[in-house]
């Protein structure tokens, strides 16, 4: 502390008591603040404080009304130092209202040096929505055999954009530590949920004056996950994160603790939904198709689904419920691959067709004469295999989207199905063509298994249902009736709840308390294996 000239005690305080402030005055509780401080308070309780962005015309022609606002609070959390999470519902473009705000800053000769960060198959989305929209950006893809070449670039004075994947920032994490970037942006942030991950240890490492976490899905599965986004957008706002931790995390959390940590958060996160926006999208249905076990399939899964519960009860008595994590994932996983095809589980003789093949290829011929085209999600290689070879024999014409793919030739195949003269099928892992992708060529989305996290899932289903797509979505969730797959909706329901809790309207908040994050108990595994 120091005195002013009147001499009051004046605390100077760090931007990460910034949020802490904020609630304190939002409460009703009186704090004044000089500098920055005081441009922060005012804007936040004002509304007041930066000025209209200015936009190259060709960008504000294209913007829609809540991706101008987007890009101006983009730009408002810019000019107080902040940090910005922008979660608006996937396919709202925030992608474009990045780019938009890049260019504003371009404008106003105060780019500098950005880097941006994203998953490996989006680094062409990016090039293209900047070829389209802002042409004049100095924008270049990271290559590491070109890093001599990339530091004198930047060491010069002129403004220069980045593109690099969060695999090449992880070989390279040095190199990109050398520098203080103006922006620092992590498109598809959830892949930084897990704060002690290497990849979001190498993300802390950069030095930024602002950074921007893009995603549709600030939290897939508890709140240490957007515990994890806030502090690296404004390192400590939250506090420490053990503190965070036994408040939040593998405990009941009261609603009024969900409503403290929301409206602490609120400066930092913009969220949108398509709803709220009033998009003008086609409608979305989603229909749950129940499908019978084979007689050979359900010996094999009621078999296998034994052996797994006495492993996993003798795991547990040995040794504890937390060190059988991993053994009941696996078991579940596999009883998951026995749902979608037996054939590929090790060990497994099974020579019936999958009824879940079965089931697509016989719908398949109605959605082709309707002139639909068509995305299946998988999490599984083999059955994506399978149907590939059906799908080859029938000659329809398809394409495959998995993590094998690089990213150019991700770029080509989307090309080639979204410019298709004929109905077609893009077959697809769901964490490949999950995030950033547009596929508005297809109307009808299957999911041929169910994904544990509905976010996900949501995600993976909005490549199709997005600005751009002008017919009605159709979505089917293939099940097995009486099998795991049933019960995993369960949890899912659980998930959302936790979701809309925090990013949902204040309607959403009861008063009562609710599960918050935990590992999968010895009672879950039981209720998903009983028959």
């Amino acid at each position: 502390t120091k005195r002013n000239k009147f001499g009051d005690k004046v605390y100077q305080l760090d931007r990460s008591y910034a949020l802490e402030l904020l609630m304190l005055k939002a409460q009703g509780i009186e704090i004044h603040g000089e500098g920055e401080w005081k441009k922060i308070f005012t804007y936040f309780e004002q509304g007041l404080g930066t000025h209209k962005i200015e936009l190259p015309e060709k960008i504000e022609k294209s913007l829609l009304s809540y991706q101008k606002e987007g890009t101006q609070w983009l730009h408002d959390l810019y000019e107080l130092k902040l940090g910005a999470i922008l979660a608006d519902e996937m396919g709202l473009g925030k992608t474009f209202q990045a780019l938009a705000f890049l260019s504003s800053l371009q404008g106003r000769e105060g780019l500098g040096k950005c880097l941006i960060v994203v998953p490996t198959s989006l680094v062409y989305n990016w090039i293209e929505e900047k070829n389209k929209f802002s042409p004049d950006l100095p924008m270049v893809t990271f290559q590491s055999k070109d890093k001599e070449a990339h530091e004198k670039s930047l060491r010069s004075s002129d403004p220069q954009v980045i593109v690099a994947t969060y695999g090449l920032l992880l070989e390279n994490q040095e190199f990109f530590k050398k520098f203080n970037w103006n922006v620092l942006i992590f498109d598809e942030a959830q892949n930084l949920k897990n704060i002690t991950s290497m990849r979001s240890v190498s993300a802390r490492s950069l030095q930024a004056q602002f950074k921007v976490c893009l995603t549709g899905t600030p939290m897939e599965n508890h709140y240490l996950e957007f515990f994890s986004l806030c502090d690296l957008v404004v390192p400590g706002c939250l506090g420490d994160v053990e503190t965070f931790r036994k408040s939040y995390y593998n405990r009941e959390v009261h609603a009024e603790s969900v409503k403290e940590l929301r409206l602490m958060t609120k400066p930092l996160v913009l969220r949108r939904t398509k709803l709220q926006v009033k998009l003008s999208l086609p409608v979305k249905t989603v229909q749950k198709v129940l499908l019978p076990f084979t007689g050979q399939q359900r010996e094999i899964y009621k078999k296998m689904a034994m052996r797994f519960s006495r492993q996993v009860e003798d795991l547990i008595r040995a040794e504890g419920e937390s060190k059988a994590q991993m053994a009941m994932f696996s078991a579940l996983m596999r009883l998951r691959q026995i749902c979608s095809d037996p054939s590929a589980v090790p060990g497994v003789e099974y020579s019936e067709k999958p009824v879940k093949v079965e089931h697509f290829m016989n719908s398949l011929q109605d959605h082709l004469e309707n002139e639909e085209s068509v995305i299946v999600f998988t999490q599984f290689l083999s059955t994506l295999r399978r149907i590939e070879n059906e799908l080859e024999k029938l000659q329809v014409p398809h394409f495959v989207l998995q993590g094998q793919v690089n990213a150019k030739e991700r770029v080509k195949i989307i090309s080639q199905f979204q410019n298709s003269q004929k109905p077609a099928v893009m077959l697809m892992t769901l964490k490949t063509g999950g995030v950033g992708l547009n596929l508005t060529k297809a109307s009808v989305v299957y999911h041929l298994e169910p994904w544990w996290n509905p976010a996900v899932e949501n995600q993976a289903t909005d490549r199709a249902h997005r600005m751009g797509q002008t017919k009605d979505v159709k979505v089917f969730n293939l099940l097995i009736e009486g099998s795991l797959e049933e019960r995993i909706a369960d949890l899912k329901i659980k998930k959302q709840g936790s979701f809309d809790r925090l990013f949902g309207t204040d309607e959403t908040l009861g008063e009562d308390s609710y599960e918050g994050s935990r590992g999968l108990t010895q009672e879950d595994f039981a209720y998903l294996l009983k028959s």
